[in-house]
């Protein structure tokens, strides 16, 4: 009686434990349906070639966002602080290629994605290239200081 309880036993938490280690703890949604927690896709079927890796909160990104391309290199880094996004881009070699702030807006039909304030861009060779000034998604103006001048000389 006792070694078919102990089995039984046995075999019941076998099948929870295998049945947990599967449960996924990304790509879920919350009880309103809204995304929540750490969000994967991939470039491929076979899920080995990452896409993206966002984190969202109630719905929206949230903090440390990656963008890959399909050689698994990373082309773009955002973080996200509440409407405003740290946004920096990177080339194939792995160098800054730009970086800058941007803004999301948020209302009930859709949503609304530009680049605001100040953004660096940098040359494949050299440092900084240039700087622009960014107001609502319109460029503004262009800054020139003695470093941009410096490497406009060096290309």
């Amino acid at each position: 009686m006792h070694k078919r309880y102990f089995i039984s036993i046995t075999i019941f938490l076998i099948i929870t434990l295998s049945a947990s280690s599967q449960c996924k703890y990304y790509n879920k949604v919350n009880k309103e349906g809204k995304k929540t927690g750490i969000w994967f896709s991939y470039w491929d079927s076979s899920q080995k070639v990452l896409h993206r890796k966002f984190h969202y909160k109630d719905g929206r990104e949230w903090g440390v966002c990656k963008i890959y391309n399909k050689e698994g290199v990373l082309v773009t880094k955002e973080r996200h602080h509440k409407n405003r996004i740290r946004i920096k881009s990177y080339r194939e070699s792995g160098k800054l290629q730009r970086k800058g702030w941007a803004v999301m807006e948020y209302n009930a039909v859709d949503l609304h994605f530009y680049w605001h304030g100040r953004w660096k861009f940098y040359g494949e060779k050299v440092g900084l290239n240039g700087i622009s000034i960014y107001e609502n998604g319109e460029f503004k103006e262009s800054i020139e200081n003695r470093r941009t001048r410096k490497n406009q000389e060096k290309i």
